[in-house]
């Protein structure tokens, strides 16, 4: 069971008015704007408790901060053993697609991190933290692009070898496309109020 917030005036979950009246289990119709108070018909009660959105977004940055960490290790620790394995010899290392099949785990790994952070941001977001939710969202996105980045740019030299070294420069706009459009979605996510 969550703790329990003290009744009182906190800033409206919805961002619709400056403050709304938190009852101690509820938010009530009663509302503020620079000391004027009125009554909003519109119910809030899909918003958590004051201060929810703020922790889910928290838990988002924790999650990009470790999580990313994490997934930094494991590439790290994979990417290692594909140079030193046994199994495969020297050219099979370095080029083809069965060199990008087995990288593609860590690269599911790495873009799943900041996607899901940025999926907890857009819940904080509608829980009532527009302003800290869209900060994560923000890195999240940049913490997306850095990984597209550095996951399609060996692509490349994987697949054509030496043949068409101009390819790489071709997909930064679709690094740039990934990382900017699931920042978008995410924002745009975000304003809707939940269900």
């Amino acid at each position: 069971m969550g703790r329990s917030v003290a009744s009182g005036w906190y800033v409206d979950p919805g961002r619709t008015y400056e403050l709304r009246y938190w009852d101690g289990g509820k938010w009530t119709a009663d509302v503020s704007d620079q000391g004027t108070a009125s009554v909003d018909e519109m119910a809030a009660e899909h918003y958590g408790p004051p201060g929810s959105g703020d922790r889910l977004a928290l838990q988002a940055l924790g999650l990009l901060v470790i999580g990313g960490a994490a997934a930094l290790a494991v590439s790290l620790v994979w990417g290692e053993w594909m140079k030193i394995s046994s199994t495969l010899d020297a050219e099979d290392r370095v080029w083809g697609w069965g060199a990008v099949l087995r990288g593609l785990p860590t690269a599911i790994l790495a873009w799943s991190i900041p996607l899901a952070a940025m999926a907890l941001a857009v819940r904080a977001c509608r829980r009532g933290s527009a302003s800290l939710g869209r900060i994560v969202i923000g890195l999240c996105g940049l913490v997306l692009f850095v990984v597209s980045i550095s996951i399609i740019s060996d692509v490349p030299e994987t697949v054509t070898r030496e043949g068409q070294p101009g390819v790489k420069w071709l997909l930064l706009p679709l690094s740039i496309a990934i990382a900017a459009g699931s920042t978008f979605a995410a924002l745009q996510s975000a304003k809707r109020k939940p269900a």
